[in-house]
């Protein structure tokens, strides 16, 4: 069977080498380079493409081009408009599950819903360095998107922004996303987010979870969870400039 993989990266590669030969510049060269040395990278879209090179080569041609589009690769701090939005502390990485996912939080009582589709753009190129620079720092394998929704109210809904991060993980970051958690999900939101799920794919419902805090060592250890979800640690994200990741965000490596 590895060999047989290995076989159908190979054709795969070969395959996007012919789409870049035809339009050089076509993608970013940092995501060129990366399907040229990382073969783990190309696996990710054969898996989503029960292993079909072709069908990989326009899933990867569709990510691509959204990457380029929207300057991905030469995002930072200094140039994102929606840098304020880092500060409003409503997306940054938390500790790790017990599966070993990295946990990518989105507080909804921090989150500034768009008021415009300026806004819009802003908050998904956000959403987009967040987990760009977490992969690309941690060398993060899998992510597990967890919905903080204590005290949240009607305001924070977001359900164009919410579909955005799940479509992202499906068209954009091939093979990432492991679960979602919503956690203490109040009563007027619960009627929001089952619609939310009700319009994804099965498959993608099948990895969505509803959570009492109380309950969520069923899936992250209790120092893996701030003292607000029922853990024992006491760290809380705060966004400093340079530091967007925070400092509980280990490298997957350090997890082995």
């Amino acid at each position: 069977m590895k060999g047989e993989h290995e076989q159908q990266v190979q054709e795969f590669r070969q395959k996007m080498e012919n789409v870049i030969n035809t339009n050089p510049t076509i993608f970013h060269p940092a995501d060129v380079k990366r399907i040229q040395e990382d073969a783990a990278y190309c696996g990710r879209f054969l898996r989503m493409t029960k292993n079909d090179p072709d069908h990989a080569v326009e899933y990867a041609k569709k990510a691509f081009e959204w990457r380029k589009s929207m300057g991905v690769n030469d995002m930072s701090e200094s140039t994102l408009k929606a840098c304020r939005f880092l500060k409003s502390e409503s997306l940054y990485p938390y500790g790790v599950t017990k599966s070993g996912a990295h946990i990518l939080v989105m507080k909804a009582r921090n989150h500034i819903k768009p008021k415009n589709a300026e806004e819009a753009l802003e908050h998904r190129k956000l959403f987009a360095f967040v987990l760009d620079t977490l992969i690309k720092e941690k060398n993060v394998e899998r992510v597990c998107l967890m919905m903080d929704c204590q005290n949240a109210g009607v305001s924070n809904v977001d359900m164009e922004g919410i579909n955005f991060m799940i479509s992202a993980f499906r068209d954009y970051y091939p093979a990432y996303l492991e679960q979602i958690l919503v956690v203490d999900i109040p009563w007027v939101l619960k009627a929001v987010w089952t619609a939310i799920k009700r319009l994804l794919p099965r498959e993608a419902q099948k990895i969505i979870h509803f959570v009492d805090a109380k309950h969520l060592s069923q899936y992250i250890e209790p120092d893996n969870l701030p003292i607000s979800l029922n853990g024992t640690n006491d760290y809380c994200y705060k966004y400093v400039p340079g530091q967007a990741l925070g400092l509980f965000c280990p490298k997957a490596q350090q997890l082995k």
